[in-house]
């Protein structure tokens, strides 16, 4: 005899499996693409206005990615005192979210990566004091910035220790040659040995990290640095680094001190963005699921190369070439494929939870409310499945593509400077003034400065 369908009875499961739906709807930001876009379109104000005050207009998982996107708007807005409280709020939930277990945010699997906190990625937890160090230099704050470096230093340990050594993102060659620029801006003996050791660092980073990895080579300009902070050691120091190094000029201290020292740090492009790739996945005859995983796309930048130019007067001063320090959308890429196979674990393992999951209540509806209503709580279950599998998306996306350095070294007299910019085959594509400085000898100054064609 076949049993009616009892349409009551089989609203319940119906109910229990929207129910579940609806708790899946934690999904990609809203408000952070538009923020983005209008950074893209350089409508610094309206990104500002945009972000407002309220962390929580990005979600409630979201708000480490509202403090990152806010510090760089207002930087790149010029509002550095601003910016250094953004990235102080985003350090602060970093140091709470970074060094939490991965057991602690297992309960996240039950629905998608956008149920757990976004916590950052690792390149992203040292670029922070990488951008608040330029916040203080750019209000002649070195010992300030010097703190921020030192900070940085601090947490590439922690992560390799997290990591027990088997990471790809050991170290940051940009962050450590940078922070031996703030070292030699303090110019003590004690802050040039530091130098020196930063130095040193970072160019062991580029040799056999960033350039086999990201294809990042050494700057010229940290090789000329090194090459200076060596003479200065003396002794074998200095003849084993002018033999590994025996086409850089060498500047001593001395001529430094008779001379201004103007550092271009250029930020140009935007960081690549997420997209997730899904691949359906029958379980059984009446479930299907999906496996989904994220993956990086570049952002097109017209910018192929720089120069940094001082003006006195009507007359070219000087003019240097940039060259890249930090690449951020092919760290970010690398980085993102090392993990593909962890990635990629979890989008096999979650569904698989879920439908174990699933077919226990699916069994427990059968005896109570029968076959029909477990068939309905099925279909849905199976709808769930696919609805609540999502990449996680989220990344820093106000980040620039690359960073980019040049320094010129000029005798005491006023300038104007600016940034002149090429595209394929060397056509120019805009030339920028940074304003006008008067120097002095033995100074040392600063720009930041943000491309974004």
């Amino acid at each position: 005899m076949i049993k009616p369908f009892n349409f009551r009875r089989a609203a319940i499961p119906l109910v229990v499996a929207l129910s579940f739906l609806l708790s899946s709807c934690a999904g990609p930001l809203e408000v952070q693409p538009r923020v983005n876009s209008l950074v893209v379109a350089q409508k610094l104000d309206q990104a500002i206005v945009a972000l407002g005050d309220n962390p929580q207009s990005y979600g409630k998982n979201n708000q480490l990615l509202y403090w990152l996107d806010r510090g760089m708007v207002l930087q790149c807005a010029g509002h550095y005192q601003e910016s250094i409280h953004a990235f102080a709020e985003a350090q602060h939930r970093f140091d709470e979210l970074y060094t939490k277990s991965i057991t602690k945010l297992a309960s996240a699997w039950a629905l998608n990566d956008y149920s757990a906190p976004y916590r950052g990625e690792d390149y992203e937890y040292t670029l922070v004091n990488i951008f608040q160090a330029m916040n203080y230099v750019m209000l002649g704050s070195y010992n300030e910035a010097l703190v921020e470096a030192r900070d940085m230093d601090s947490k590439l340990n922690l992560v390799n220790a997290l990591y027990a050594g088997k990471n790809m993102y050991k170290e940051d060659a940009f962050g450590r040659f940078f922070m031996g620029i703030l070292y030699e801006v303090n110019g003590s003996p004690a802050d040039l040995n530091d130098a020196f050791i930063s130095y040193a660092k970072a160019y062991d980073d580029y040799v056999n990290d960033f350039q086999k990895n990201y294809g990042v080579e050494a700057p010229a300009l940290l090789k000329e640095n090194f090459l200076t902070l060596a003479h200065f050691m003396g002794g074998e120091e200095f003849a084993h680094y002018r033999r590994e190094l025996p086409n850089t000029p060498l500047v001593t201290l001395d001529d430094k001190n008779q001379k201004a020292e103007v550092y271009l740090i250029q930020y140009v492009g935007f960081s690549p963005i997420k997209i997730s790739n899904s691949i359906p996945v029958p379980i059984d005859v009446t479930h299907v699921t999906q496996i989904s995983f994220p993956k990086f796309i570049n952002r097109y930048t017209q910018i192929r190369s720089s120069e940094f130019l001082a003006v006195s007067g009507e007359q070219l001063a000087f003019v240097q070439p940039t060259q890249v320090g930090q690449n951020i959308e092919t760290l970010a890429a690398k980085l993102l494929e090392y993990r593909r196979v962890q990635i990629f674990a979890k989008s096999l393992l979650r569904p698989a939870a879920k439908y174990f999951a699933g077919k226990a209540v699916e069994n427990q509806i059968e005896k109570k409310y029968g076959e029909t209503s477990g068939e309905v709580f099925s279909v849905f279950a199976s709808l769930y499945n696919l609805s609540s599998e999502r990449s996680d998306l989220r990344s820093w996306q106000t980040l620039p593509a690359q960073i980019r350095v040049a320094r010129l070294l000029l005798d005491p007299n006023e300038y104007e400077f600016f940034v002149q910019t090429y595209g394929e085959e060397g056509h120019p594509l805009n030339k920028v003034s940074l304003g006008k400085l008067k120097l002095s000898a033995g100074e040392k100054r600063f720009f930041v400065f943000r491309n974004y064609r």
